[in-house]
C-alpha cells in the first residue's frame, strides 16, 4: 500500500479481493450507508475513531475492470469519469474557482 497525500491506494493482483476490500472501507467510511450493523461488535467497533469516522465521510468508487459503453480505449473512459467528476464538484461547489470550460460541444475541457 502506498499513502499519497491522505489518499489510500491498494495494488493487488487479480483476483485478490480488492473490491470486496474497497466495498468494505465504503461501507465503513461512505455517507450513503449505514455500516452499523455491519462493524458492530467487532473490534473496530471498540476503536477510538470507530464512531468519528463510521459513515461520515464522501467517498467516490470507480469500477475500471470494464469500460462503459461509448468509451473507445480507457483513455478516453478516463476522460470520461474525470468529467464527471469535474462536474460533480462542480456542482456541489460552485463558490470555489476552478478551471472549468466546456468545449463548443458542451464537454467539460478542464477541472479542478
Amino acid at each position: 500500500d502506498e499513502v499519497v497525500t491522505g489518499v489510500q491506494t491498494c495494488a493487488l493482483p487479480i483476483y485478490f479481493g480488492k473490491s470486496v476490500m474497497a466495498n468494505m472501507i465504503g461501507a465503513f467510511f461512505g455517507k450513503a450507508g449505514d455500516g452499523e450493523e455491519i462493524f458492530q461488535g467487532l473490534a473496530v467497533s471498540r476503536d477510538g475513531y470507530y464512531h468519528n469516522h463510521l459513515n461520515k465521510h464522501n467517498i467516490i468508487f470507480i469500477d475500471f475492470s470494464r469500460m462503459p459503453r461509448g468509451c473507445r480505449d480507457y483513455a478516453s473512459y478516463i476522460d470520461r469519469v474525470q468529467d464527471g467528476i469535474n462536474q460533480d464538484l462542480a456542482d456541489a461547489y460552485p463558490e470555489v474557482k476552478h478551471r472549468y470550460r466546456r468545449c463548443c460541444l458542451g464537454c467539460p475541457t478542464d477541472g479542478f
